[in-house]
């Protein structure tokens, strides 16, 4: 008689179980709510060791693992907002205020951002605002961001940055400019502040027999990688260039270079092909194809597992299968993503309208499908 009753009561509590687990509800993504109106717009972020800097249009915001508040953060841009994706490294920030112009550096110190700021956008006020006494370009040089969602420009390990520069009186060049910049203490430490007062400027040059757009820029180690029509280029840290090859000859339209393993890993807006290399960065194979990735798409790791991002979704991706899967973003709908990192056991996106940030724990949520 028992076993005849479990015989009846075993599938009821299977289908019990299964309806419990279905109705476990999935934490949202959380939205900052300290911040408001233009704060929301935000543009970029950057880890570096126990702290996370993260831009806005005009302001500059610090996370650590010792703030007692979610976010500390203070104005630096007013009333210059920036209008460009800044590019940022451990010390330094730099990008361009409205229509492309302003240029604006911050140089970091002891978690405090001190800001230069230029009148426009010639290559002359970025050298400028590195305390530069002497000048390189003509008036008429100006820098430019490389593609429709990219950074102003690229740093390395080194703090080296890349910009392109569009020369107006030089036609049939495609030019960028390698600042290396020498970061000492301000005179007076208890400013709190610190000073670009050294540099090295070099040119890199390419002679071009038509127009040619930078597609986009890219840093790993000490090496720069810039994609523009012709294929794509690694530039070392003392301005030598050397194109990238595959086994079929140039590569093209490249829009992601990142790290897996002990490789680098390229990957193309068009055709969404994966390329492969070592550490060097000049002979690359084809792994294959996956499909179109779009302008904004970035890849990124969560705890070690390769991830992207394009728009307001979140995948993740195998390398062996070339296969993504979308994870659960709930609550981070319709936000333009413009960075993800992981930091202090949550991941934190910043979006054109907010911040939000999940548990790690909950972050492989995989997205369910309709049926």
């Amino acid at each position: 008689m028992q076993v005849r009753k479990l015989r009846y009561l075993l599938p009821m509590m299977i289908l019990l179980a299964c309806h419990q687990e279905d109705s476990v509800s999935i934490k949202a993504w959380e939205s900052n709510t300290s911040l408001t109106g233009e704060e929301k717009i935000l543009l970029n972020s950057h880890l570096s060791g126990d702290s996370l800097t993260i831009v806005g249009i005009n302001s500059i915001y610090i996370v650590d693992t010792s703030s007692t508040q979610p976010l500390t953060g203070f104005a630096v841009t007013n009333p210059y907002s920036l209008s460009a994706k800044p590019a940022m490294s451990d010390h330094l920030v730099i990008s361009l205020g409205p229509n492309n112009g302003r240029p604006q550096l911050f140089i970091n110190s002891n978690n405090y951002w001190k800001c230069y700021r230029g009148q426009d956008n010639r290559i002359q006020e970025i050298l400028d605002l590195a305390i530069v006494d002497s000048i390189h370009y003509s008036e008429n040089d100006v820098i430019e961001t490389s593609n429709y969602t990219g950074p102003v420009g690229v740093f390395n390990d080194n703090d080296q940055l890349l910009v392109p520069v569009r020369k107006n009186d030089v036609p049939g060049q495609l030019v960028f400019c390698l600042i290396d910049m020498n970061i000492k203490p301000a005179s007076y430490p208890s400013m709190n502040s610190c000073r670009a007062i050294d540099y090295q400027l070099t040119t890199i040059t390419f002679d071009v027999e038509a127009t040619q757009w930078v597609r986009g820029m890219f840093a790993f180690g000490e090496n720069f990688f810039v994609q523009i029509d012709n294929g794509l280029w690694k530039i070392t840290p003392t301005g030598d260039k050397v194109k990238a090859v595959s086994e079929s000859g140039d590569i093209y339209n490249v829009h992601n270079i990142f790290r897996y393993q002990d490789h680098l890993i390229a990957a193309t807006l068009y055709g969404g092909k994966i390329y492969q290399s070592d550490l060097s960065g000049e002979d690359w194979n084809l792994l294959g194809n996956t499909g179109d990735f779009d302008f904004d798409t970035e890849f990124f790791y969560v705890d070690d597992s390769l991830c992207y991002n394009t728009g307001s979704h979140l995948f993740t991706f195998n390398m062996q299968t070339l296969k993504s899967r979308e994870l659960d973003n709930t609550g981070l709908e319709g936000n333009g993503i413009t960075s993800v990192n992981s930091f202090n056991g949550k991941v934190w996106v910043t979006t054109l309208s907010g911040l939000f940030t999940r548990d790690e724990k909950d972050f492989f949520t995989y997205k369910k499908t309709k049926p």
